[in-house]
């Protein structure tokens, strides 16, 4: 692997990241309003952001 290449996936890598970062950040202000759609909804946002970091677990 070239070291452009590295680079690049690099960049890919913390672009994932900072997105990540964006959906657990809006999954956390949705969970705080404590209503169950919300709930629902910040817990399908922690589960991209978990995809989006690679940790994500599907049983």
């Amino acid at each position: 692997m070239s070291a452009q290449e590295t680079a690049q996936l690099l960049r890919l890598a913390a672009a994932r990241a900072a997105l990540a970062d964006g959906y657990e950040a809006e999954a956390v202000a949705l969970a705080e309003r404590g209503d169950r759609e919300s709930l629902a909804q910040a817990a399908d946002l922690f589960t991209v952001a978990a995809g989006l970091r690679g940790r994500a677990r599907f049983r």
